[in-house]
């Protein structure tokens, strides 16, 4: 089942959804969700992201970069690199 169909389940209380932190920030920030098991999360991931180096990097890839980084990771204590 697709990431937006569970969070749209749990967001109407119609069960319990395992997502991302990216992707419910703002519904456990301002209530609508509650984390559920917290002492069952052993370890979280690190995500990476990688492309063919080049001298100069396409504005649009450095775009996304950009806004992974401040959007969807913003407490990551690395900053992109190119």
């Amino acid at each position: 089942m697709r990431a937006s169909r569970r969070l749209c389940f749990a967001l109407h209380g119609l069960g319990i959804a395992y997502l991302p932190d990216f992707a419910i920030r703002e519904p456990l920030s301002d209530g609508r969700l509650l984390p559920l098991l917290e002492d069952a999360i052993g370890a979280t991931g690190v995500f990476h992201i990688l492309w063919p180096a080049s001298k100069h990097p396409s504005p649009k890839r450095r775009a996304l970069v950009d806004f992974l980084s401040e959007r969807v990771f913003p407490d990551n204590p690395q900053t992109a690199r190119q």
